[in-house]
């Protein structure tokens, strides 16, 4: 009976700790996009990866005909590109 209940609250704490992880990186893409104060109209696509909690956030400007690298989330870390001519890096919180 022990073994089943240590193997419940493993099991309890790995899913508790994989949806903090899965949090935390929303949070990361939320936090980048909201820090660039991209300009109205831009189109914004993600492309993810959530098995390895990586995210590429691509931008298009009404003007441009192909999307741009903004930023790169991975984690809950995040480097952003260049883009609209303002360089920018760092690391989310």
């Amino acid at each position: 009976m022990n073994a089943v209940v240590v193997e419940a609250v493993d099991l309890l704490k790995a899913t508790r700790a994989e949806r903090r992880a899965h949090e935390r990186h929303v949070a990361a893409i939320e936090l980048a996009i909201s820090v660039t104060q991209l300009p109205m109209g831009t189109a914004i696509i993600m492309q993810t990866d959530y098995l390895e909690l990586k995210t590429d956030i691509l931008v298009r400007a009404p003007s441009d005909q192909e999307y741009t690298v903004l930023a790169r989330a991975s984690g809950e870390d995040v480097v952003f590109a260049n883009f609209a001519g303002a360089a920018c890096s760092g690391e989310g919180q």
